[in-house]
């Protein structure tokens, strides 16, 4: 009805489908945080609270569950994403930079030999950060809307 009075420059709007960039960053992240809860060392660590933990579980359960739906699989790695994005700094393990993407911010701003990076080598992979906060705070939003009858979420816990 006002769509058509919604200027596009001024509203977020998700990557084109030829842009694998943003995704292979996340899943990256995704996979560096997978591979220390499950054991193998890596010479950086992320703090994960109980809440971001037990949503990890839950994703790990589900992606080795070869019963489970793609539909579960993805809304398990939401529940992740969403965790990790909408983060509680008082849940925060070791101090107020514990959240996982905070830490994988300070991972790509600092350089090996202890210097901050130039902020236009940084600002790429910060728009990646903001474009997986848009778009799992949207799938959020989507979900909450109404849990009980939302047919977005309907079928989640069958």
């Amino acid at each position: 009805m006002h769509a058509s009075k919604i200027v596009r420059e001024n509203h977020w709007r998700p990557v084109s489908n030829d842009n694998v960039e943003y995704p292979n960053f996340m899943i990256q992240l995704t996979r560096s945080i997978v591979r220390i809860h499950l054991g193998f060392p890596l010479n950086f660590s992320f703090a994960l609270s109980a809440q971001q933990t037990q949503r990890l579980e839950d994703l790990l359960t589900v992606l080795g569950d070869d019963a489970s739906t793609d539909r579960k699989r993805m809304i398990s790695y939401h529940e992740l994403a969403w965790s990790l994005v909408d983060a509680d700094s008082t849940q925060c393990i070791a101090d107020r930079w514990a959240n996982p993407i905070q830490r994988a911010v300070w991972l790509r701003a600092l350089r090996i030999d202890g210097n901050f990076s130039e902020p236009s080598a940084l600002t790429p992979d910060l728009a990646k950060f903001k474009y997986l906060c848009n778009a799992t705070s949207l799938l959020e939003a989507l979900l909450d809307k109404d849990r009980d009858s939302d047919s977005v979420h309907a079928d989640d816990h069958e």
